[in-house]
């Protein structure tokens, strides 16, 4: 059955400034065969860039989404990457942030889970339906 998905990621987490978030898509027919694919960034600077502080307006929540076509199959794939180092330099000092990560299938949820994130390691995100 054809369905399109909604994947998103949300996270509250004060620092969430020194995260870019990228979403990618690829979805499939019922043969298996690739159909389409998409992307969308959420990206703040570039890797390695070390701010001190959070750009004007980012700080606080954040939430990046995207659609995919009508598809049988999909996978999908979510990224954390870390750009900015934490000033702090004790891991008991900033544990990991909660991400929520989500798929929705024409308003069925398909998953739903808070995953714990190092703020110096990112996550990385791979998903199938």
């Amino acid at each position: 059955m054809a369905r399109r998905f909604t994947f998103s990621m949300e996270c509250s987490a004060n620092d969430s400034w020194r995260h870019n978030i990228d979403l990618m898509y690829v979805c499939y027919d019922a043969l298996g065969e690739k159909i389409s694919h998409g992307a969308v960034e959420d990206h703040i600077a570039p890797v390695g860039t070390n701010l001190k502080s959070s750009p004007i307006g980012l700080g606080g929540s954040r939430r990046v989404e995207i659609a995919t076509d009508e598809c049988e199959h999909v996978r999908l794939l979510g990224y954390v990457n870390t750009h900015s180092m934490p000033t702090i330099k004790s891991v008991s000092q900033l544990p990991p942030f909660s991400l929520k990560v989500k798929v929705v299938a024409d308003d069925e949820v398909l998953y739903e889970k808070v995953r714990k994130v190092s703020v110096w390691g990112g996550d990385a995100i791979d998903l199938k339906f």
